[in-house]
């Protein structure tokens, strides 16, 4: 089985620019949680064409009590029912909630612990599998893995970008045909 592994903030939904902190963050509420463009009819395509459909995100603000664990879940549910309701199989959705300053874990991103995990559960071929996210750790993520990666090099232009992601694009219609185009 082939698979695409999707980060979700910047890549399935957009991130909300935080005025206060200057930064982009996660919606923190599902009211707040809007799907980017492109994204039903690229994964559909995705889908259609043999890849099977995995989230792989770190969300650790409620561990820094900027949002409560309830919250984070329910955008979970709502992210996932949103998929299926048009047509969109996910075959999982794997959240990180840790953060470093708070624990030690496996799972946080750039560590590849969810792809693996998923390539042993759902025999996953990973060399012909692909990881598509919009920030540094999403491409090492991959990268560790042994996928190819591509990098939606949409948001934030003060994101710092080390790893060498196989691929850039604009968007999750891009990232698609680079994938169909393979």
């Amino acid at each position: 089985m082939k698979a695409v592994f999707l980060d979700r903030d910047g890549v399935i939904n957009k991130p909300i620019y935080d005025v206060k902190r200057e930064i982009y963050r996660p919606p923190w509420t599902v009211s707040e949680t809007e799907i980017m463009p492109f994204v039903f009819e690229s994964l559909k395509q995705l889908s259609n064409n043999g890849y099977s459909l995995f989230i792989v995100t770190n969300q650790p603000d409620a561990v820094k009590g900027l949002v409560s664990i309830n919250a984070l879940k329910r955008i979970k549910r709502y992210v996932f029912e949103l998929m299926a309701s048009n047509s969109i199989i996910l075959r999982n959705h794997y959240y990180c909630f840790h953060h470093p300053d708070h624990c030690a874990c496996m799972c946080r991103k750039p560590s590849p612990y969810f792809l693996l995990q998923a390539s042993k559960i759902y025999i996953i071929d990973l060399s012909e599998s692909w990881m598509i996210g919009d920030r540094d750790k999403d491409i090492k993520c991959g990268q560790n893995a042994g996928v190819k990666t591509i990098l939606v090099d949409n948001i934030d232009p003060n994101e710092k970008q080390e790893s060498k992601p196989s691929y850039t694009c604009k968007n999750i219609k891009e990232a698609t045909e680079i994938i169909l185009g393979n």
